[in-house]
């Protein structure tokens, strides 16, 4: 997915262009082939932006790209990285299994729905397999009532769920089973508070008003030697991953998100 913070107009494939490779030279990776699916989702991203989701054809892959990153996919693989070092594994194959074990619900990729798509749910899954422990509530969050549905309510929206229909009401059992879970945020205004208890290397996730989800952003606090602590993100402003303004900051000018949750990355075992 790629925010765009002033869509010309509705983008195709050929706007694009597609790569398949797994060294650090792109500029020799083969053409990829092109995705037969793009959709706009009119001021679903970041600060009200348009977010343009890309899907390829067939069943679910685990997909990396080093090359272009996403809010989801920046922090997704800084924490992988971290997590394959600590176990002193540095192979692509390495790599790719622990993304796999993040990216999917129980670690375990078995079809487009066992993708943890929602934010909160990478959170529950991931602290139930040891990743990161959610530490919202300790820190000062409220009760964070979220109701989701967003997916099975406008499969149009995706890929998979149009070319296997079958899957809608697998995601809408999904979404119910999230929505009937306490979830906690710390609300903007009590965010610059609760900055004395985050730290480097913790994953803020920014929740949304828009119906149906519960978050939509992600990035990573860092805190400098005065104890500032500024948010770490892939930027569809700039284009690339920026050390951006202070969290509470951010948040104060970005009024599309009310609030913060926060999981810090366990240590590995």
């Amino acid at each position: 997915m790629i925010d765009f913070a002033a869509l010309p107009g509705d983008p195709t494939a050929d706007d694009f262009q597609f790569k398949v490779g797994n060294d650090d030279n792109p500029d020799a990776w083969p053409a990829a082939p092109k995705p037969i699916h793009i959709t706009v989702r009119t001021g679903e991203g970041v600060g009200g932006s348009d977010r343009v989701a890309i899907e390829g054809e067939g069943p679910e892959i685990c997909r990396i790209d080093l090359t272009g990153l996403d809010c989801v996919t920046f922090f997704e693989n800084v924490l992988c990285i971290a997590r394959i070092i600590k176990k002193r594994k540095t192979t692509f194959d390495d790599f790719k299994a622990e993304v796999t074990f993040t990216r999917y619900r129980g670690g375990m990729l078995t079809d487009y729905t066992s993708r943890l798509h929602y934010t909160s749910d990478w959170i529950y899954d991931n602290e139930k397999k040891k990743v990161v422990k959610n530490i919202t509530k300790d820190i000062g969050g409220e009760k964070h009532p979220v109701k989701i549905f967003f997916m099975s309510k406008n499969p149009h929206f995706y890929q998979a769920l149009n070319e296997f229909p079958e899957f809608i009401e697998t995601m809408a059992k999904i979404e119910r089973e999230i929505s009937s879970r306490q979830h906690w945020y710390i609300p903007r205004g009590k965010v610059e508070e609760a900055q004395k208890s985050i730290q480097t290397g913790d994953i803020i996730a920014l929740a949304t008003k828009k119906e149906g989800l519960d978050f939509a952003h992600t990035g990573l606090a860092y805190k400098n030697a005065r104890g500032k602590l500024r948010l770490l993100h892939a930027s569809q402003n700039e284009g690339e991953v920026i050390l951006d303004k202070e969290l509470f900051e951010y948040l104060r000018l970005a009024n599309t998100h009310p609030g913060i949750a926060v999981a810090r990355p366990l240590e590995v075992k």
